[in-house]
């Protein structure tokens, strides 16, 4: 069994372009057993495109599409987790309740049920297990401060499709002001400037409040955010993560809602 979750920029820096970052990714459908399958994510264009051009066995999955062999649906959020169900390729449905938030853990949780469905995993084990995965550190972990204040700590994050997402949860959880403190994304190669400036188009929808960490490092998301007006006196640019984290700490109150997205070295802010 071979899962192909994503092919995307991330790694641009270091493998030069996207088809290099394609071609080795696809070596692990490659290399898969002539009784084989291969599963595909079939919410990334580039894997669904390597899942119509396969000729192994394979399956797709979706966060959202139907068109899939299994894909989620009746999706809500809140800050105690997900819940959502799964639809099979014989119409079956598995009822998933997981603290886990965010579209792409929803996604992964897909891949996990379409493959223990796939090995003749019980529907019921299968749902009991997902209630007990727990959040990995610093990735859309949220937290609780005795003030009052919700943490969505995303700090291991760094690529374009999941700070968009996290983002996303900032609006989505229940609270006053939304708070996002970042700066930005780095080693995305060519395009680092504008997918950090689509990034900060993006923040503008779902922050009431932006704290941006490092003057040039987050030139570009600065950009954005004046291109699309976002209040000037809802902005404020950090020399640094503890000069940001003080201003965030003066103006916060009880029921508040904060977003650490990406913590970068202070390094990168020189």
């Amino acid at each position: 069994i071979a899962v192909l979750t994503a092919i995307g920029p991330a790694h641009l820096e270091t493998m030069g372009s996207l088809e290099n970052i394609r071609k080795t990714k696809y070596e692990l459908i490659d290399t898969l057993s002539d009784d084989g399958v291969a599963f595909f994510n079939y919410d990334n264009k580039i894997v669904r495109d390597c899942a119509l051009k396969t000729t192994k066995r394979n399956l797709t999955y979706s966060a959202k599409d139907e068109n899939a062999d299994y894909y989620a649906s009746k999706i809500s959020i809140s800050s105690k987790g997900s819940s959502f169900v799964v639809y099979t390729p014989k119409n079956e449905k598995i009822k998933i309740e997981t603290k886990l938030l965010g579209e792409l853990n929803i996604l992964n949780l897909v891949a996990a049920v379409a493959v223990a469905d796939e090995m003749g995993v019980p529907h019921q084990k299968i749902s009991g297990l997902a209630r007990t995965l727990k959040t990995a550190e610093h990735r859309l972990e949220i937290k609780k401060t005795t003030s009052g204040i919700t943490i969505i700590d995303d700090a291991f994050n760094s690529n374009p499709v999941g700070s968009k997402a996290a983002v996303e949860i900032l609006k989505q959880i229940e609270g006053k002001t939304k708070y996002l403190i970042t700066p930005g994304m780095v080693e995305l190669g060519e395009q680092e400037y504008q997918l950090n400036y689509e990034f900060g188009k993006h923040a503008a929808k779902n922050a009431d409040y932006i704290i941006l960490v490092g003057k040039k490092q987050t030139e570009p998301i600065q950009k954005a955010l004046a291109d699309v007006k976002f209040p000037k006196d809802k902005i404020f640019v950090a020399k640094d993560f503890f000069e940001g984290n003080m201003h965030f700490q003066a103006i916060a109150k009880s029921g508040d809602v904060v977003l650490y997205e990406n913590d970068l070295p202070d390094t990168y802010n020189e």
